[in-house]
C-alpha cells in the first residue's frame, strides 16, 4: 500500500536521481563531445562516478538503510549491474537506429537505467530494514 513514508522515499529518490543524473550526464557529455571519447567509454565513466554518489546518497538519505554496509554494497552492485546492462542495451539499440554521438541515445539510456534501478533499489538493494533484526544492525 502507498504511504506517506513511501511518497517521501520516492521524492528523495527522485532528488538523488536528479543530482546523480546531472553529474553523470555532465561527465558523459564532456568526455564524449569535448574529449572525443566513444559513447561506450563516456557512458561507463559517467555511470562509474554516479555509482559511488548514488550508493552513498540513496543508502543514507533516500532509504535510511542502517543495516550492515557490505551486504548493502553487494546488493547495490547487483542492482546497478543489472540496470547498467539495461542501459547499454537501450544505448546500443538507439545508436543503431539514429547513429552514434546522439544526445537522444544517452538520454534514453539514462532513463532506462533510472527506472530499472528505482524498482530494484526499493525491492532489494536497500530493503535491509525488513530483513535485519533491529538488534543486529551495524
Amino acid at each position: 500500500m502507498f504511504s506517506l513514508s513511501t511518497a517521501g522515499q520516492a521524492l528523495r529518490f527522485l532528488a538523488v536521481g536528479g543530482a546523480n543524473t546531472i553529474v553523470s550526464l555532465a561527465i558523459i557529455f564532456v568526455l564524449r563531445f569535448a574529449f572525443g571519447a566513444s559513447d561506450l567509454m563516456a557512458n561507463f565513466c559517467g555511470y562509474a562516478v554516479g555509482f559511488v554518489m548514488s550508493f552513498a546518497l540513496n543508502r543514507s538519505f533516500t532509504f535510511a538503510d542502517n543495516g550492515p554496509v557490505a551486504p548493502a554494497v553487494l546488493r547495490f552492485m547487483i542492482c546497478a549491474g543489472f540496470a547498467y546492462a539495461v542501459n547499454l542495451a537501450v544505448l546500443m539499440a538507439v545508436i543503431a537506429q539514429i547513429g552514434a554521438g546522439s544526445v537522444v541515445s544517452q538520454l534514453a539510456a539514462a532513463a532506462s537505467y533510472s527506472c530499472t534501478f528505482f524498482v530494484l533499489a526499493k525491492l532489494y538493494a536497500f530493503s535491509s530494514a525488513s530483513r535485519v533484526p533491529s538488534g543486529s544492525r551495524g
